[in-house]
């Protein structure tokens, strides 16, 4: 269980990483 919430973990910071790497590419086009 605890292996699986620190996956569960892992994947929403990752997650959250790439959508403000995603937004500032495109802030940078703009």
């Amino acid at each position: 269980m605890g292996l699986s919430i620190g996956l569960v973990i892992v994947a929403v910071l990752l997650s959250t990483f790439a959508f403000f790497i995603v937004r500032s590419v495109k802030k940078s086009h703009l």
